[in-house]
């Protein structure tokens, strides 16, 4: 990668940050792909700026001030890292999460291709969203 790939991710998260969805599909190739693991309740595959588009709204449906505090990014050859610190509050229980956050990204012709955010402790995120109790009624 090179210096204008970190550009774009700059610019990526910039537009995240503003809530410039335009922005954000400025950089984004047409048929980007976000992966986002399996254990969380917007996991999956999403391809294209129909499906980014859908993440948000059930991200946004999960999250309360989702927030992304960039700490650094770093051409890393192949793709550029993101490391950044998400904080959020859940809509379901109140619960806030704040944790570091890596995201890989690939770019191709100049746009971000593919999107793969590492959460530090999804685990923590699952608890934060519905805490894991001990009566068996609640399973």
């Amino acid at each position: 990668m090179t210096q204008a790939a970190v550009a774009v991710v700059q610019a990526y998260y910039d537009a995240l940050a503003q809530g410039d969805i335009e922005g954000l599909f400025a950089v984004l190739a047409a048929d980007a792909v976000l992966e986002e693991a399996a254990s969380l309740p917007y996991a999956g595959v999403y391809e294209g700026h129909g499906a980014w588009r859908e993440f948000a709204t059930v991200f946004n449906q999960v999250w309360q001030d989702p927030a992304i505090a960039v700490e650094s990014i770093a051409d890393a050859g192949d793709y550029v890292i993101g490391l950044a610190r998400l904080r959020a509050k859940s809509r379901h229980t109140g619960q806030t999460i704040d944790m570091p956050l890596a995201e890989f990204f690939f770019l191709e012709a100049g746009k971000i291709k593919k999107l793969l955010p590492f959460y530090w402790d999804t685990a923590a995120v699952v608890r934060a969203i519905a805490p894991i109790t001990n009566d068996p009624a609640s399973h």
